[in-house]
């Protein structure tokens, strides 16, 4: 059994002695006040290891967002309604939550980014999913703000997983290709972005390219997990269903070339 120290340490010194103590001493209940992820992992490990784990919890999750992935629209019946992941937590000790039509609009309405600190309030941990769930009563506050991405293309590298920000200065037709081992076709979307002083050629897959349909020339856009390239000392990007694209007008302040 782990100390009490040891589980405070877990939770990112966010819980009290009191509370550490609890579930040091095997709790049935994730503490009430906000917690990391890595606490909640800690204290689904302690409820298995004395074999009190239940079906769902209610929880407040406080952390880091590791990745935010866009939002897919669907349909039941006559409803139209979106959907969306977030990733919570650092490297090595992540969580998912399915986020519904609500929430999911709000975290580009915030404009909630990689790397922000995230406060989600009256969650749902499934534990047959081992993921999170937003219910009718859960909601969302940015605590932190990161502000990163890259504004700068000529510090460009050979990189993937990287956030770029610039300014739409070109969007093509949206077309549709076969790729291999896929079934259907795959929406495809190309597009230029600048930094004020340098241009990113960038190629949009699958949900990504869809979202091509909502933007304009001149919209500020951020692409969080995208891969970049140098080819012939020019900026190609590519973005996949793995990557997320952010439509925001404050990202304009984020990139320092616009100002000389």
């Amino acid at each position: 059994m782990r100390s009490v120290d040891e589980v405070i340490d877990s939770y990112s010194g966010m819980i009290t002695r009191e509370q550490a103590s609890t579930i040091a001493n095997g709790a049935d209940d994730p503490p009430g006040e906000s917690i990391s992820v890595a606490g909640l992992r800690e204290f689904i490990r302690a409820a298995k290891s004395k074999g009190k784990v239940q079906e769902s919890y209610k929880v407040t999750i406080e952390d880091n967002v590791y990745r935010v992935f866009n939002e897919v629209r669907q349909k039941a019946g006559l409803r139209d309604f979106g959907k969306r992941t977030l990733t919570l937590g650092n490297e090595g000790e992540t969580i998912n939550i399915t986020l519904s039509d609500r929430v999911s609009s709000q975290v580009d309405v915030f404009g909630v980014e990689r790397g922000d600190i995230l406060l989600v309030k009256d969650a749902t941990f499934v534990a047959a999913r081992d993921e999170l769930k937003s219910e009718r009563l859960t909601t969302i506050s940015r605590m932190r703000q990161s502000l990163s991405g890259i504004a700068d293309y000529s510090k460009m590298e050979d990189s993937r997983n990287v956030d770029v920000i610039g300014k739409v200065t070109e969007i093509y037709p949206l077309r549709y290709v076969n790729q291999i081992g896929k079934q259907g076709q795959t929406p495809v979307a190309d597009c230029k972005i600048t930094d004020m002083r340098n241009t990113a050629n960038v190629t949009l897959w699958g949900s990504c390219a869809l979202l091509a349909a909502r933007m304009n020339i001149g919209d500020f856009i951020k692409i969080e997990f995208c891969a970049a390239r140098l080819v012939d000392s020019k900026v190609y990007i590519q973005a996949s269903d793995l990557s997320r694209i952010l439509i925001s007008k404050s990202l304009e302040g984020r990139l320092p070339l616009a100002k000389l």
